[in-house]
């Protein structure tokens, strides 16, 4: 999977993750780090999402924190959208410093998917 930043304003940010999920991922695999940004954010608030998973597989999201540890974000499944700003927008905890994402009901060796997340910089 690979993300590519899409927008970049000065308040906000929009990510594309895209690719091929060939093999469930227990261990979280570092995407995106805050400090790719610019300016670089000192933390993210997840503000919507639309997403397009192959059927039957799934992805978790997962906030980096340093030491290698994770906290999780949300799962996702087949395809769908929430925008968190009419609902509760969700926010990075205190000293993450990234994203990171696992899959899981892999049954193909070559399935794929597509994420779009929109962020406002904390």
């Amino acid at each position: 999977m690979k993300i590519k930043i899409g927008s970049d304003g000065g308040k906000t940010c929009q990510f594309l993750l895209t690719g091929e999920i060939g093999k469930i991922e227990t261990t979280p695999e570092p995407i995106l780090s805050f400090t790719q940004l610019k300016p670089p954010a000192r933390g993210l608030r997840l503000d919507g999402l639309q997403f397009g998973i192959q059927e039957k597989a799934g992805v978790k999201l997962w906030w980096t924190l340093p030491d290698k540890r994770f906290e999780f974000l949300i799962v996702l499944e087949s395809r769908g959208g929430f925008d968190f700003e009419k609902i509760h927008p969700i926010p990075s905890p205190e000293g993450a410093i990234g994203l990171a994402y696992t899959t899981f009901k892999v049954s193909e060796p070559r399935m794929h998917a597509l994420i779009m997340m929109d962020f406002s910089k904390l």
